[in-house]
């Protein structure tokens, strides 16, 4: 599972406010599945994701995820699922886990498309306003075949 980097709001002390990201790419059943996937193959994002500090108890609102996908050289960018996955913040326990299936169809050239899997995490406070928390993890490089 790749670290990845985790922004809070400004002026909070790392005692009262901080965070953490991880992330890989996993197959249907949970494990890695290597770098290259064919065309049809479902595969999926596993998040996760935890706050600590002292502030964690009185932060609400919820976690907007989105797997980016760009394909290197190629046309094939964009982001799923469209809308983001929203996940509840739960006040008092600030440890996460989720998991974002990506259905097969990322288009592949005939010899194969390379893509940059980035999972993506950003925070709507409890008016909806974006909140300054948010984080990504570049999940690394997979080759898409038909």
């Amino acid at each position: 599972m790749a670290n990845g980097s985790f922004q809070i709001p400004p002026g909070f002390a790392l005692t009262t406010l901080s965070g953490l990201i991880r992330a890989e790419v996993v197959d249907v059943n949970g494990n890695p599945p290597g770098n290259v996937i064919k065309a049809d193959q479902d595969f999926a994002i596993k998040y996760e994701w935890e706050l600590s500090g002292t502030a964690v108890p009185m932060i609400c609102g919820k976690w907007l995820l989105r797997v980016l996908h760009d394909e290197v050289g190629g046309p094939g960018d964009g982001y799923l699922p469209n809308p983001p996955r929203e996940v509840a913040l739960t006040p008092g326990n600030g440890v996460y886990t989720e998991t974002i299936n990506v259905p097969g169809g990322l288009p592949a050239s005939p010899g194969g498309s390379t893509y940059q899997i980035i999972a993506s995490i950003s925070y709507l406070n409890g008016v909806g306003s974006p909140g300054g928390m948010g984080g990504n993890v570049d999940c690394g490089l997979i080759n898409i075949v038909p």
